[in-house]
């Protein structure tokens, strides 16, 4: 070993900043690069990576720019605890063509949080009736797409009693790559109004640490829906039934079938009939509803929205 004076000064750095806050159990990708002040080339020489339980990786040094020297890119993986840590990266002194160089240390201090997760709702009742038990699906999905599949759903009213729950199924939705979810049952409260409550989502049978997730699911409870309008709807001129329109009265909608009837049971009252499909028309109907009904709606057939945005791209005066 040479003498301390004759020794060149290294430091160590890295390629990009290092992430202080790393997912539970995901891979980590970085570089190292070591310098020498005297400007060596340190190719061959090593650069080792500890942590607390020990010798993590060791790695040489490869050729880089003029000032430096880097490994190849390092594939580790973060700790699959949460919790706070150290990793030492240790250049040892070591003998180039060129001289003998000191060695150095950095210290790479970082956090590992748990996975973040998203929810989504779906299917939930237009405007249910009071007292009615309704069904309503929820979402779960980890961003690094990890299995949920057993964990839990719960629902909580607006005093924080719990009023439903339900298990995330094994398969993930249909023609999705992690999205895991379940089916919930509840009553529908007794007084009309809006109604919002706490979904809670605990998943906590999985090899990494998720974090706790809630939502809000609301919904209006409406009066009884004791009368049926039945909707025909027609093609002015030639009277023929279309399917697949959307009709709503109010805040209740159905869809028309084959022959172009759509049944939406409703309360007394009066509602604005609407419909709704592309390349189809039609003007709002008024109904006052005090038994069961049929009404018929004429729509006129018009450009779909494709053609209506070719139309405006090609009659655009581009100049």
């Amino acid at each position: 070993m040479a003498s301390s004076e004759l020794l060149h000064s290294t430091s160590i750095d890295f390629y990009e900043p290092f992430d202080t806050k790393l997912k539970v159990g995901m891979p980590v990708c970085f570089k190292v690069k070591v310098a020498c002040e005297c400007g060596c080339d340190l190719r061959g020489c090593l650069v080792r990576l500890s942590g607390s339980e020990g010798l993590i990786v060791t790695a040489k040094l490869l050729s880089g720019e003029a000032s430096f020297n880097e490994t190849e890119e390092l594939m580790l993986t973060a700790p699959e605890q949460v919790g706070k840590y150290e990793w030492e990266v240790f250049f040892p002194e070591c003998e180039t063509p060129s001289g003998f160089h000191k060695e150095s240390k950095a210290v790479l201090s970082f956090q590992t949080v748990s996975h973040e997760i998203s929810t989504t709702i779906w299917d939930v009742p237009t405007t249910p009736c009071s007292g009615e038990r309704v069904s309503v699906k929820v979402g779960v999905c980890c961003a690094s797409a990890c299995r949920l599949s057993g964990g839990y759903v719960e629902i909580y009213d607006e005093v924080n009693h719990k009023i439903s729950e339900g298990q995330l199924e094994e398969s993930p939705w249909s023609g999705s790559k992690a999205l895991f979810w379940a089916e919930l049952f509840l009553v529908v409260p007794e007084a009309e109004g809006v109604y919002s409550k706490k979904v809670r989502v605990v998943v906590s049978e999985t090899k990494f640490q998720h974090e706790e997730k809630q939502a809000n699911l609301s919904f209006r409870v409406g009066p009884a829906l004791k009368h049926v309008a039945t909707v025909r709807v027609l093609q002015v001129g030639s009277e023929g039934p279309i399917p697949n329109v959307e009709v709503r009265c109010g805040f209740y909608k159905g869809i028309t079938n084959k022959s172009g009837v759509a049944q939406i049971p409703l309360p007394g009252g009066t509602f604005e009939i609407t419909t709704r499909k592309d390349g189809f028309k039609s003007n709002p109907v008024t109904i006052v509803v005090s038994g069961d009904l049929e009404v018929n709606i004429p729509v006129t057939k018009v450009q779909k929205s494709e053609e209506r945005a070719l139309g405006v791209f090609e009659n655009y005066p581009w100049g």
